[in-house]
């Protein structure tokens, strides 16, 4: 259903024009992305009258950054996504230069959308002023939404303060909004009986030395007994392997006790990758708990922008939490909906050599476990996005002198360099499953236990992906790769 005022018009046809001269090069097959222009943050996952309804971030007419609109997406099963007109567009006098990130619920038969209004107030060369607040729409359908206005205004000294975070707490609606007071990054916790008048309730917590100016985009859910609050914060210096993407995300695991939040996990790293971002999490019709995230970093090279398109988000991921109060990130179960032929390797050994694998490497699930026991080489791993004759590609390999696994995408065709990293875990056995798309890996290690993701850009012949070892022997225990179709029925779906 086309939305009948104009400025919501404007921006379904912007974006639908552009999606006809958009390259398609490195577009995605598995993750959700626009039909054209910019996209960052998911802003609310929500099941409503029978459908899975995403939000983003997303500017309409370019590949890069302009104000804010919310882009609008639908799904049955959170793998095929039909692409829905914008749902929500800048221009009131709170949200005048930017609809900001937020949440979704539904409330009395509603789907009701919180989101930050952005002003820009005052703006120089060197000196900006914003003003953001809180703001609510909803709807009947799930298609048309009414603005209300603005339900949360901060105190006059605060600027950033965004990105609200709704949930239900009994008979009481919660919301948790980043903020930056005295240049210390914090969360702060509002409640209300109507959604419409809110209380702030306290400061859930707040940034120690090195945690970061600004807490964007918080998430706050509960685990089994324990919760877990997420958090994207801008300002934290690197320190050795840690913390070196431009900005971070992380979460802390504690429990509630007298309304307070005791932390029990300090901050931890989310994703230890090069690009993921903004991550948000919803619980379901089935009582999981899922996780999208913004697939790319703020202020990175970005080279699909030229192509009149930029970025994606994660596959959905299923969080769990470990007896040692770490988060487990796995791609939901449905990924076996995708899955539509199987090569299969088994007892692998490699001797300052390589082997090319059979199978198409540009979209693919791969299980890759590697003997630590019984490798002796100094480097051994898998290279993906390879090409044969340039010899270039994304490794991902085990260093048995530092002990670390490493994921280094500093010889792929395009795109940003870097090198991130992880302790190599304790056992007998490393275990990597890796999902590959036309410009991207996710690396989940050990089950779930750490992740690497990161936005790749290899030449189109670099489909390949092989195991090598590097001085000395290197044993695989197994390899399985499925080739995955794609999510989309069509290319660009229909808008």
């Amino acid at each position: 259903m086309m939305k009948q005022n104009e400025k919501y018009l404007k921006a379904t046809l912007g974006v639908e024009k552009l999606s006809l001269s958009l390259n398609s090069r490195f577009y995605p097959e598995l993750h959700f992305a626009a039909p054209a222009g910019w996209i960052n943050d998911p802003n609310g996952l929500i099941y409503f009258n029978d459908k899975y309804h995403l939000f983003y971030q997303h500017y309409p007419y370019s590949g890069y950054r302009g104000p804010m609109h919310w882009g609008h997406a639908i799904s049955d099963d959170l793998l095929h996504w039909q692409h829905l007109p914008v749902a929500l567009v800048p221009g009131e006098k709170d949200d005048v230069h930017g609809v900001y990130s937020g949440s979704a619920i539904e409330h009395n038969d509603n789907m009701v959308l919180f989101y930050t209004g952005h002003k820009v107030v005052e703006s120089s060369d060197n000196h900006c002023i914003i003003k953001q607040v809180q703001m609510m729409a909803t709807s009947r359908d799930g298609l048309n939404f009414e603005k209300l206005g603005v339900i949360i205004t901060p105190p006059p000294h605060i600027q950033h303060f965004r990105d609200p975070k709704v949930w239900r707490d009994g008979d009481i609606w919660k919301m948790v909004v980043g903020v930056s007071e005295h240049g210390i990054g914090q969360v702060w916790l509002y409640t209300s009986t109507d959604l419409v008048n809110w209380q702030f309730k306290q400061v859930l917590l707040k940034a120690k030395e090195n945690q970061g100016w600004m807490w964007e985009c918080p998430d706050f859910f509960q685990l089994g007994d324990k919760w877990v609050l997420v958090v994207s914060p801008m300002g934290m210096a690197a320190d050795g392997f840690a913390y070196n993407n431009h900005f971070q995300v992380g979460y802390f695991v504690g429990r509630m006790e007298n309304d307070q939040y005791i932390v029990e996990r300090d901050f931890t790293e989310l994703d230890n990758g090069l690009d993921l971002y903004a991550p948000q999490t919803y619980a379901g019709i089935t009582d999981r708990r899922i996780m999208l995230s913004w697939f790319s970093m703020p202020e990175s090279k970005i080279p699909e922008q030229e192509d009149h398109w930029s970025t994606c988000l994660t596959f959905p991921r299923e969080i769990t939490l470990s007896e040692n109060n770490q988060l487990i990130q796995k791609p939901i179960a449905e990924i076996s909906q995708l899955r539509k032929s199987l090569t299969q390797l088994e007892q692998l050994s490699l001797n300052d050599n390589q082997l090319i694998l059979p199978v198409n490497g540009k979209q693919c699930e791969l299980f890759i476990e590697i003997d630590l026991l019984n490798t002796q080489a100094e480097r051994a791993g898998v290279l993906l996005a390879y090409d044969p004759q340039t010899h270039k590609g994304v490794r991902l390999y085990i260093d048995k002198q530092s002990k670390r696994l490493y994921l280094d995408r500093s010889s792929t065709g395009f795109g940003p360099n870097g090198i991130r990293s992880i302790a190599l875990p304790d056992g007998e056995k490393l275990s990597l499953r890796i999902l590959t798309d036309k410009s991207s890996c996710e690396v989940f290690v050990n089950g779930g236990l750490s992740t690497l993701s990161a936005r790749i850009y290899p030449n189109y012949s670099a489909n390949h992906i092989a195991l090598y070892a590097e001085n000395g022997l290197a044993k695989f225990s197994g390899v399985r790769c499925w080739q995955l179709q794609s999510i989309w029925i069509k290319p660009f779906p229909n808008m």
